[in-house]
């Protein structure tokens, strides 16, 4: 599930849409199904936000930031799904993150950028 952490402020932040949020549980939860069809499991992490940071001229910087005590130093490999064009944010873009550990069972998360032509991403 998609959880929003008592510390974010959901009121105050023009770009939340609960049509958004609801629509990415949606598809981590098809990705899940997919891979369970595949007999495997995946653990998803509460997203906060997603954003982009603009690190220098042209170089964009893709953030998630997650609601967990998870230690992130233990990602080993990173994959990411087929990007989708987001139905409820005209010019975003959705994939599913999976995070692989030296653990059997991935975790997911889900990640919405808008997509231009200085981010790349997919």
């Amino acid at each position: 599930n998609i959880v929003l952490s008592d510390k974010y402020d959901v009121e105050n932040d023009p770009n939340y849409s609960e049509e958004l949020v609801h629509w990415m549980q949606q598809q981590v939860e098809q990705e899940i199904k997919v891979i369970e069809s595949k007999g495997a499991k995946a653990i998803p992490i509460p997203v906060k936000n997603c954003g982009i940071l603009h690190e220098k001229e042209h170089l964009i910087v893709n953030r998630v930031e997650v609601n967990t005590g998870f230690n992130f130093d233990k990602v080993q490999r990173l994959m990411l799904t087929d990007p989708i064009p987001c139905p409820v944010r005209t010019g975003y873009w959705y994939v599913s993150v999976l995070l692989f550990t030296d653990k059997p069972v991935p975790l997911i998360l889900p990640y919405t950028y808008e997509k231009n032509k200085h981010n790349k991403l997919a």
